[in-house]
């Protein structure tokens, strides 16, 4: 190699490493957001108080809506009734 791409390559790298650099601390992680809102319990009864949720939920605005928490949710399910339109 000739001595000028030599020095070329070993001020890139030395660029390149210098680039690396921290504050020392890490940033803190960026908050998470905590749901705000749980399932009704009459959207567990039957399918049409779960439609009724869901329209409630499209209906409000979407920039300002929070997480809903669903653990433990389990829809109500019907074998004779015809699937609510939403």
């Amino acid at each position: 190699m000739k001595p000028t791409t030599m020095l070329v390559c070993a001020w890139v790298a030395a660029t390149l490493s210098a680039c690396g650099g921290g504050a020392g601390n890490p940033a803190d992680p960026p908050p998470t957001a905590q749901p705000e809102e749980v399932v009704p319990p009459s959207a567990s009864v039957d399918p049409q108080g779960m439609a009724t949720w869901l329209k409630s939920l499209n209906s409000q605005s979407g920039e300002s809506n929070q997480p809903v928490l669903l653990d433990g949710y389990a829809p109500a399910q019907s074998d004779t009734n015809e699937p609510e339109p939403l």
